[in-house]
C-alpha cells in the first residue's frame, strides 16, 4: 500500500509531500520518503522520522493508519475487554460536500471552533450511535520504548467492521492522556461487490486530534473520495509511477 500526501497550501508550504511505502507483512519496515520543494528534491527518511508530525499539525506519521501503527512486534498487546462507545460512523453523506474554510468546518454541519471548544458536529451531522468495541492496549516493548512517540496507545475497535479509528486515546511516556482521536465518517460501498459491502476508513470523514498537553487540535477534513475502480476517472490516481514511487515525487513540480 502507497500513502502519498501533498500539501497544496499555504504557499510557503506547498508542493511537501510525504509518501509512506506500506509492505503487505505488518511487520516488515515500510519506506518513508519526503519531498522538500526548498531542496528541492526528495528525501529517504529513517524509521525515527514515525515520530515527526505531518506538516506541522498533531499528527504523527505513527498516526496515519487511524488506529493500529506498524510493526507490531514491537508492541506489548493487552486486550482490555469490551466497552460501548458513542461514535458517529454513519454521519450525513453531505456533510463531506466541503471541507470549509481555512479556519472553520462548514457551520452547517460542526459548531464554531476558538480556543478551548472543539467544533463537534451540530444535530445536522447525523445521528450518534452506541457501538460495541473491542478495547485493545499497546505499548511498545521496553527495549524498543526508548524515544518512541507514545507510552501507550488505546484502541476501541468496532465489533461489526473492525474500524479502530473512530476514537482513540494516546498517553504519553509518563501515563497521562496526551491526544485523542476522534473520527466522524460516512461508509462508501465498494466498487464491485454488488452494494453489499461498506468501507468506512476508505470513504470521507473528519477526523480530530485532540491534544490536551499542548491545549490544541489539529482538525483533517476529507472531503468524497473514489475507491478502487472509481479512481480510473479522476485525474491520474492510479498512476503507480507518480503516487507510489520515490521517482514520482520528482514530477510533483513538472
Amino acid at each position: 500500500m502507497a500513502r502519498f500526501q501533498e500539501q497544496i497550501s499555504p504557499e510557503q508550504s506547498k508542493y511537501s509531500t510525504l509518501l509512506d511505502l506500506i509492505p503487505a507483512d505488518p511487520t516488515q519496515l515500510d519506506e518513508l520518503y519526503e519531498y522538500v520543494p526548498a531542496l528541492p528534491r526528495s528525501l529517504r527518511l529513517s524509521q525515527a522520522a514515525r515520530c515527526a508530525p505531518v506538516f506541522g499539525s498533531d499528527y504523527l506519521i505513527d498516526d496515519e493508519n487511524d488506529g493500529p501503527p506498524g510493526l507490531p512486534q514491537l508492541f506489548k498487546i493487552d486486550y482490555l475487554g469490551e466497552k460501548k462507545i458513542l461514535a458517529l460512523v454513519h454521519a450525513t453523506a453531505a456533510a463531506f460536500d466541503s471541507p470549509g474554510t481555512p479556519t472553520q468546518l462548514d457551520p452547517k454541519y460542526y459548531y464554531r471552533g476558538s480556543s478551548g471548544i472543539v467544533p463537534l458536529p451540530t444535530p445536522a451531522a447525523g445521528r450518534w450511535e452506541i457501538r460495541d468495541s473491542y478495547v485493545i492496549s499497546m505499548e511498545r516493548l521496553p527495549q524498543f520504548a526508548d524515544g518512541y512517540c507514545y507510552g501507550r496507545r488505546v484502541l476501541y475497535v468496532d465489533k461489526e467492521n473492525y474500524f479502530a479509528g473512530a476514537q482513540l486515546d494516546l498517553y504519553d511516556s509518563t501515563g497521562g492522556l496526551h491526544k485523542s482521536q476522534l473520527i466522524f465518517s460516512y461508509p462508501v460501498l465498494v466498487p464491485g461487490t454488488k452494494g453489499d459491502v461498506a468501507q468506512l476508513g476508505a470513504g470521507p470523514n473528519t477526523s480530530f486530534l485532540i491534544n490536551f498537553k499542548d491545549h490544541h487540535v489539529s482538525i483533517s477534513p476529507s472531503v468524497r473520495s473514489c475507491v478502487n475502480s472509481e479512481c480510473e476517472k479522476t485525474d491520474g490516481y492510479l498512476d503507480v509511477s507518480r503516487y507510489a514511487s520515490p521517482e514520482g515525487l520528482m514530477k510533483i513540480v513538472q
